[in-house]
């Protein structure tokens, strides 16, 4: 349903001569193989950066929308490590919490249910929680147990543009 306008939206990107397109969204990656078909641009593939950035933990918990969860986006793609995700009813309400951000209706015992969520994957033992949902950093901030996806897609395109 999404696809002709992210098509849409690439030629438009194609025609204005870019070097790489970005797809800010974890959850749209899962389309990433069929663009990859379609165009022979390069894009910038968040779960394949978020994959090397974990690649040296044992155990990493995801908070992410069920559309991703769902797709198995980052299970595909993590080698040699255990991932956890919440249980279903968790994350039936971090779906509705990432619903709420992009509305800008979250609150704070929406910011406080994520904040349990990281403190008990990590007392779980996992050694850092990823934020897979480029929503969700907007409302958790800065938090050394996560990983913003955000973050670390910003940071390669910075890479990229300085090559």
């Amino acid at each position: 349903m999404i696809l002709p306008y992210i098509c849409r939206s690439i030629e438009q990107l194609i025609k204005a001569g870019v070097d790489f397109i970005v797809i800010p969204c974890n959850t749209l990656h899962g389309l990433l193989p069929k663009l990859r078909e379609m165009y022979r641009i390069r894009f910038i593939d968040l779960i394949e950066l978020i994959s090397k950035n974990i690649s040296n933990y044992k155990k990493v918990g995801i908070l992410c929308s069920s559309k991703t969860r769902n797709l198995g986006l980052y299970d595909k793609s993590f080698l040699n490590v255990e991932v956890v995700y919440p249980d279903l009813e968790e994350q039936k309400k971090i779906s509705e919490i990432i619903i709420k951000i992009i509305r800008k209706e979250s609150i704070e015992a929406d910011k406080i249910f994520l904040e349990s969520m990281i403190e008990n994957m990590i007392k779980k033992g996992c050694e850092k929680v990823i934020l897979g949902c480029t929503d969700l950093a907007n409302l958790v901030g800065k938090n050394d147990s996560c990983i913003d996806t955000t973050e670390v897609l910003i940071n390669a395109i910075i890479e990229e543009m300085k090559s």
